[in-house]
């Protein structure tokens, strides 16, 4: 027998069977019979083989570096490689008879017990400071919000087909974000700082500039319901969630001894309109609906 064989001797009273491996000169017994020779496996340092048991079922797994001489009722069921992951991989590996999931992370040269089976291996989500990824429990359904700085990697029962790295609102002094849940309520968020969303929550639309109002400024800005807030400068105004504003920031008028301001007044009824004449910057209340125009006080009295 050469050095890198080996027989199966069978006892052909008893039917026992036995391995003999080379290199030597053997001797078969009176009631004994020999295989062809076989190969020995050569493992090197980072292979293994997974074999089975016909008679028993049983599995087993060995690594290199080393030489194999399976029993006479072993076959071999895989050959191969130890998984090599950095510290960014991750891989899913799965028991063929539990049926549970698990993940091995990096860094590891990694080898599979006799009943895993082994997924492709995955790079992890690298986040910086101002990024973050969603992850959805598959049995739960419960999203995790991760945040950066780090490398995150999924549970064995969360998703990472579709989630992806997002960027958070990065956010100066004189900025807002609107974030919307899962049931439509609007949530502001100021700065300076970065914001991320919550689990149920997403951004409606990016960085919105707050009102920077100077003296003689004003910005008058309404909601859904009809309500109306006027805001004087000098001050940073950030509208609430469900706030807009029509004209933006506008400018006081100057009511002196020649001019004068109509608005159309809220307090007078539906197309009434009032005459301001005191004199200083006129900014309008929450009860005047637009200013119609400014005029020489004398072209009001010769109209009026």
């Amino acid at each position: 027998i050469e050095e890198e064989k080996y027989v199966v001797i069978t006892d052909e009273m008893t039917g026992s069977m036995r391995t003999v491996e080379g290199p030597q000169l053997f001797f078969l017994g009176a009631y004994e019979s020999v295989s062809q020779p076989l190969r020995k496996m050569v493992l090197q340092k980072n292979s293994y083989v997974k074999l089975m048991d016909k008679k028993t079922g049983e599995r087993r797994v060995l690594r290199g570096p080393q030489v194999v001489v399976p029993s006479p009722t072993e076959e071999l069921m895989e050959q191969g490689q130890g998984v090599s992951l950095l510290k960014e991989d991750f891989m899913r590996v799965k028991n063929t008879v539990t049926g549970e999931e698990r993940i091995i992370v990096g860094e590891t040269l990694f080898f599979p017990e006799p009943d895993d089976k082994m997924g492709t291996p995955r790079k992890g989500f690298q986040l910086q400071k101002d990024e973050f990824v969603k992850l959805r429990d598959k049995v739960t359904q419960v999203i995790t919000v991760e945040k950066g700085e780090k490398i995150v990697f999924p549970t064995s029962t969360q998703d990472e087909g579709t989630a992806q790295i997002e960027k958070a609102a990065s956010l100066r002094r004189d900025q807002y974000v609107l974030l919307r849940d899962k049931s439509g309520e609007l949530t502001r968020f100021t700065g300076p700082g970065l914001v991320f969303p919550g689990p149920q929550q997403s951004f409606e639309g990016r960085e919105k500039e707050a009102f920077n109002l100077l003296k003689g400024q004003f910005v008058r800005l309404f909601d859904e319901k009809g309500g109306v807030r006027v805001l004087q400068g000098e001050q940073l105004v950030f509208p609430e969630a469900m706030e807009f504003s029509i004209k933006g920031v506008e400018t006081a008028i100057r009511v002196d001894e020649e001019t004068a301001v109509i608005v159309s007044s809220r307090r007078a009824g539906a197309d009434q309109w009032r005459l301001v004449t005191e004199k200083g910057p006129f900014i309008p209340s929450e009860d005047d609906d637009e200013v119609l125009e400014s005029k020489r006080s004398e072209e009001h009295t010769s109209e009026l």
